[in-house]
């Protein structure tokens, strides 16, 4: 099963499983090589949960990570993506203790 893009490429679902692991990891450069691969619009595709990559990063507080995706990706709306129970990587960031990310994500809104 693959879905597609507005930027024309088409995700797999392993494809998508290993940008989640390199958001939830905090690897950039891993998530670079995925984003070069199968395109920037990865990141607003939501896995059988609802989780995009942002809420990866965001509960595991990886600032970089989401600071690479505001700065080269602004405007694909991940800080306000939510999963199937409605939450929101800010949300993440919060339950988890991570103000750094989530002034980072007040900040991109």
């Amino acid at each position: 099963m693959s879905s597609s893009l507005a930027l024309g490429r088409t995700i797999r679902p392993n494809a998508l499983q290993k940008a989640l692991i390199a958001a939830r990891d905090g690897s950039v450069d891993d998530l670079r090589r995925i984003l070069f691969q199968y395109g920037a619009g990865m990141l607003a595709e939501p896995d059988e949960l609802g989780w995009v990559v942002a809420h990866a990063a965001a509960r595991n507080g990886h600032l970089a990570v989401l600071q690479f995706i505001a700065d080269e990706h602004r405007g694909i709306g991940f800080t306000t993506a939510t999963n199937t129970h409605g939450i929101t990587p800010a949300h993440l960031a919060a339950r988890s203790g991570h103000v750094d990310v989530l002034r980072l994500l007040a900040d991109t809104v």
